[in-house]
């Protein structure tokens, strides 16, 4: 929704103006959120936001070529909770030059972003005529002429999944705010549970909670 973050900032105020009362979230980039964006959206009725982060390591976001950096990831987080606007990160572990060392500078700088909840997925899945099928092929995760009508996923050769799974499983065995969106059990509780009571808005904002019952 912040692509351009001067029309979102417009929008809000638009809403705002106007006097519009609703309930509502948006997938954002983790860049830009400043205190006055913030302020706008809890104004014009913002209650959740989902963050695309991809990364906490900075060289992995190079890796991903995205345009921001965990310092800008951190102070976006920062503005959200100064206005109390509920928030996830959904990040990406095992990209192209992961290792342990930028796995380890992930979840060490996650313990910085306070009041936040986070969605790690494993690999990226490889479509055809990307600069990641290029790597796959060079790398001989893929051939030239494999078909990926059938999702097929990349993990760097520098680290392993069990690497990966093993420092996961320390994340979602001791902390409240790493959540495997994957653990079906724990989705399905959540799910039917506010079905039954009419509860509305994103389960990842109520999976923390069942975590911390289940203790």
């Amino acid at each position: 929704m912040n692509s351009t973050s001067r029309h979102l900032l417009a929008l809000c105020n638009k809403i705002i103006d106007r006097g519009l009362k609703f309930p509502w979230g948006g997938f954002l980039r983790p860049q830009f959120i400043t205190e006055e964006l913030a302020c706008a959206m809890k104004e014009a009725g913002m209650k959740h936001a989902e963050l695309g982060s991809d990364s906490f390591s900075n060289t992995m976001l190079n890796s991903y070529q995205k345009p921001f950096t965990f310092e800008q990831i951190l102070e976006s987080q920062q503005s959200l909770n100064k206005q109390k606007i509920t928030s996830c990160h959904f990040i990406i572990l095992g990209g192209p030059k992961e290792t342990p060392e930028t796995l380890d500078e992930t979840f060490r700088n996650a313990e910085l972003l306070e009041n936040t909840l986070i969605l790690p997925s494993t690999g990226m899945r490889i479509y055809p005529r990307t600069d990641l099928a290029k790597v796959a092929i060079e790398e001989g995760v893929i051939t030239e002429d494999q078909p990926l009508i059938s999702p097929t996923f990349y993990l760097s050769p520098t680290i392993t999944q069990e690497y990966i799974d093993s420092r996961m499983k320390e994340r979602f065995d001791n902390t409240d705010n790493w959540i495997d969106f994957q653990d079906e059990e724990l989705f399905t509780t959540v799910r039917e549970t506010f079905h039954k009571r009419k509860v509305a808005g994103p389960l990842w904002e109520y999976m923390s909670v069942f975590k911390r019952m289940g203790k």
